[in-house]
């Protein structure tokens, strides 16, 4: 894949919200529009190769869900 997106029944959510995360901790993507991407880079340069973090939170039908897990980047 060349870009990190949300897909799936958007209708009813709102209050999105995603942050993903390098090793350290620095947020190298964060976003409140479920259409944005994250397309491995940081302020247009490219990251490094390795694990990144990420928290997603939202309301589906009036319900808040909390999403955490990792991705793996690889160029």
């Amino acid at each position: 894949n060349d870009v990190i997106r949300i897909r799936g029944d958007l209708a009813n959510v709102s209050n999105y919200a995603i942050r993903i995360s390098n090793r350290y901790g620095q947020a190298v993507f964060t976003s409140q529009n479920i259409n944005d991407a994250w397309d491995g880079k940081l302020k247009g340069k490219v990251q490094p190769m390795g694990t990144y973090y990420y928290l997603i939170t939202y309301h589906y039908m009036g319900k808040e869900e909390i999403l955490k897990g990792d991705i793996t980047l690889v160029w």
